[in-house]
């Protein structure tokens, strides 16, 4: 899996969307009901980034980790 399919993925888990809406004062889980003036807000200020940054760090990075440790054995 690349890291683009995990935030893909990701971004479809409501439960992991509003987890991160609530750590980082997001609303990432309204997109689709968001006026387009929050839709800029939140493009400006870097939200959508924040939330593929988070799961590359959280998610992808440690099972990238532990799939290539598996390999090595």
């Amino acid at each position: 899996m690349t890291l683009a399919e995990c935030i893909e993925h990701c971004a479809g888990v409501p439960e992991l969307v509003r987890e991160f809406d609530r750590l980082d004062g997001s609303r990432l889980a309204t997109l689709e009901r968001r006026s387009a003036l929050d839709a800029m807000i939140d493009q400006a200020t870097g939200r959508e980034a924040a939330f593929a940054a988070f799961v590359a760090a959280f998610i992808w990075l440690p099972l990238y980790c532990n799939t290539r440790g598996d390999e090595d054995a």
